[in-house]
This record gives structure tokens, sequence and C-alpha cells, in this order.
């Protein structure tokens, strides 16, 4: 097999997978099925209902040739030129005639009906004295319906009456209904599959716009979208329902990008913090409780480092904003803390760092988030100043208002 042969069955394969693919099959399989149902129950029907006209022929002329005969004193009176007129009749309406005499033995046959002995004319006569119909091949060898009767007088049995006629026409006419239904049944299928496939392919084109559109969005692409569906149907609430998923996917890896700098940038100034404490400890020998206080002073960094890491993977698990919890916080000594923590980055770049603030100065606010911002602006003031002194400053302002300044 080629390779274009072998791309070829891929390709086909690749399509009897398929959602139009499976929707045709099923649509043609049930077309099949109606078909079958209706062509049958047509053809039932059809070949019912011509017996049924045929049958009625035959008793109707059957009726007729009885009436047209004379009965006396249990005979039947009937001569050789009334009975050729009543078949000349009847055969001009294409049925065949026999009469049989109970009480002379006599047979009289006109038509395409075959011969009958001595024996099947008394199966006849015996048979013969309740109508019934039957049906027997003629002559020839072609297939007639015969509508068998009696004739009496007074209820007593003298003869029998055949009245045929060919099934020639019905089966014909049967036989064409069958060819039409046979030819037209692939033909209304394929129409049926080809028209369901054409449909859904239409149906399903907005998803396959959709799909493609999908494929080509990647978490760097995020902000793309997918096309618009206006149409208020199963396709366009998809379409929806696909767009709203791709914009929390944007929003949780917008919040993952945040979290990430946030917490390099949170954790850059206490990380730095330590270890400009252990090198300025390490300078020289020192005394016991110069060493405390720079345990102490990396105690204070490490619990912000813990709480801090604890607090950003709540909120990455949440996915929510950041609690707000508000308290009274001591702003003078939250000032001063910040200050001693920094002095060591500040003396690393040959800067003074200085705190000065009012005593008791109080407010309603986030303890660990007013840290935080202090430190970020603290530690922003001593990377972007060259020379000179970094000064933090709180007072009370005017009314209850507390001013903080960082120069």
């Amino acid at each position: 097999m080629s390779a274009r042969d072998r791309s070829a069955a891929r390709r086909l394969f690749a399509l009897t997978r398929t959602i139009r693919f499976r929707f045709s099959l099923w649509v043609a399989s049930l077309v099949v099925v109606i078909l079958a149902t209706l062509a049958a129950a047509v053809f039932v029907s059809l070949s019912k209902k011509l017996y049924l006209s045929l049958d009625d022929s035959l008793r109707l002329s059957a009726s007729e040739a009885v009436a047209a005969m004379n009965i006396e004193n249990g005979r039947i009176v009937i001569s050789d030129g009334g009975i050729e007129e009543i078949a000349t009749v009847l055969d001009a309406k294409g049925f065949s005639l026999r009469l049989i005499d109970g009480m002379t033995g006599r047979v009289r046959a006109f038509g395409d009906l075959r011969p009958v002995s001595r024996a099947e004319e008394g199966g006849l006569l015996e048979r013969g004295r309740s109508p019934f119909f039957s049906s027997q091949p003629d002559a020839k060898g072609a297939l007639l319906r015969v509508f068998t009767t009696p004739i009496e007088e007074n209820r007593r049995l003298i003869g029998v009456l055949q009245v045929a006629r060919p099934t020639q026409s019905i089966e014909e006419t049967l036989a064409e209904l069958l060819l039409t239904l046979i030819v037209a049944g692939p033909v209304l299928v394929i129409i049926g599959g080809g028209g369901a496939y054409f449909l859904v392919r239409q149906a399903l084109s907005p998803i396959d716009h959709l799909t493609k559109a999908a494929r080509g969005i990647t978490a760097e692409s995020l902000s793309d979208r997918l096309p618009i569906v206006s149409t208020d149907d199963e396709v366009g609430r998809l379409a929806s329902t696909f767009g709203e998923m791709i914009t929390r996917l944007s929003e949780s890896f917008r919040r993952e990008r945040q979290f990430s700098s946030d917490l390099s940038h949170e954790l850059r100034t206490p990380l730095a913090a330590i270890e400009m404490i252990i090198s300025v400890t390490r300078e020289k020998r020192r005394s016991p409780p110069e060493y405390e206080k720079a345990l102490d002073d990396l105690g204070v960094e490490v619990g912000r480092i813990k709480k801090l890491t604890e607090e950003m993977l709540l909120l990455l698990r949440l996915g929510a904003a950041e609690p707000r919890r508000q308290e009274s916080v001591d702003l003078s000594a939250l000032v001063r803390g910040v200050g001693e923590s920094l002095k060591p980055l500040a003396r690393a770049k040959g800067l003074t760092l200085t705190a000065r603030c009012e005593p008791s100065l109080r407010l309603r606010a986030d303890a660990d988030r007013l840290i935080r911002l202090l430190v970020n602006i603290v530690d922003n003031a001593i990377k972007f100043t060259e020379v000179g002194e970094v000064r933090i400053e709180a007072a009370r302002g005017p009314g209850s208002v507390l001013l903080i300044s960082v120069a």
C-alpha cells in the first residue's frame, strides 16, 4: 500500500469516528427501518385489497350466472346456447366458467379452466356445499383465482358452479410496486443519509471553528477569546461556557503569576535583612547581649517570612482577595520596628536609616499589610538612594489624620 493510500485510509477512518458520520449512519438506518416497514405495509395492504377486489368480482359474476339459470324439479334446465351466452359475457370480462350438473354429471367448461377428472368432480360436488375460494393453475400453468359456489333448490345441492379469473394482472401490479420500492429505497436512504450529513455538518461547523480557535490558545495567549456565536442554542451556550472557562483560567493564571511576583518581592526584603544581620554579626566577636539582639532580629524576620508565606498560600488556595483583619495597631512601635529591621540593609549600602515618630500613635489597620507596605517602601528608598540618609517619619496631622513619610 502506497503512502497516498495509507493517508486516504487514515482520513476515511477518522471520518467514521466523527459525530457527523455516526449521526448520518443512524439516520440512514432509521430511514431503512421506516421504509422497510412502510413498504411492507403498502405491499401487504395493496395485495390484500387487490385480491379482495378480485374475490368480490368473482362472487358477483357467479351470482349473475346462477341467476340466469332455470331450475325445474331439481334439474338445471339450460340450453347450450344459453350457457354459451353467459360464458361469452363472462369471457369478455376475463372470466372462465365451469358448470357441474349434480343430477346428470355433465360438465360444461368455458375459458382457461383445466379439465377435471371424475374423482375431482365428485370432490367438488362434496366440497361445493359451501362457497369457497381457491387458487389453481390453468391449462397453460398460469395461476387462476377460482370461486366455487353451490347451486341449490330447497336447500338441496343440484350442481356446482366455478368462476375463475387469472391473477396475472395482480401479480404484475405487485411486481411493479416491489420493483419501485427496491429501486426507490436505496435512493431515499442515500438522500436521507446525505441530507443528515450535510445538516449536521452545517450545525456543527461553529463547533469546528471553536475547536480550531481553542487549539490556538495556550497559557501565554489566554487573553485570546473564542469566536462569538450569536445563536441562543446549544452551540451558542457551549461557546459561551468555553469563553467563561477560558476567562476563569486566564484569571487563575494571572493570579498565579501575580502570586509569584508578590511572593518573590515580599520575600526579598526579609531575606536580604537576614543575610545582612548574619553578615554584620559575623564581622567580629560580639558580646552575648549583641548576639541575643541579632538572634531576636533573625527571629522577627523568620516569623515575618513564615506568616507571609502562609498568607500567600492561603490566598492562592482560596483564589479570592486577601481577607482584611482590622485591629488597633501601635504605629509608633511598628515604624521603629521596621526601621530597626532594615538598618543592616542601609548600612550595607553606606546609608543611614533613621525612624522618627511621635509616641502613642495608633490606628485601626491590618498590621501585616501595613508592615509589608512600609518594608517595600523603605526597601525601594534604600535601593534608589545612592548617598545620604533615609528617614521614616510618622506624625499626627490635622484632625485624626496620621502622616507617614519616607525620604
